[in-house]
């Protein structure tokens, strides 16, 4: 099972670029981006556990900050 998630990743990425261009920069620079701290995100899970409950809420309540940045980078692509 953890061997197919990099690929539907992989795959989701590839249908994404291929339906969208990007209008400037923060088209193309954002969605890199987005998608590199999504590949370190899933890396660091690969880790031990959250330390505290605490922390795992804060951790999840934080990845909501990756919605607006994703509407913040679509919003500068097109549809092909």
């Amino acid at each position: 099972m953890q061997r197919r998630v990099p690929g539907m990743f992989a795959a989701g990425l590839a249908v994404y670029l291929r339906s969208t261009a990007p209008l400037n920069r923060v088209g193309s620079v954002g969605l890199w981006s987005f998608a590199a701290l999504l590949v370190a995100g899933y890396g660091a899970s690969m880790g031990s556990p959250p330390p505290s409950v605490t922390a795992m809420a804060s951790g999840a309540l934080g990845m909501w900050l990756f919605v607006a940045w994703a509407a913040w980078f679509d919003q500068a692509r097109i549809a092909r």
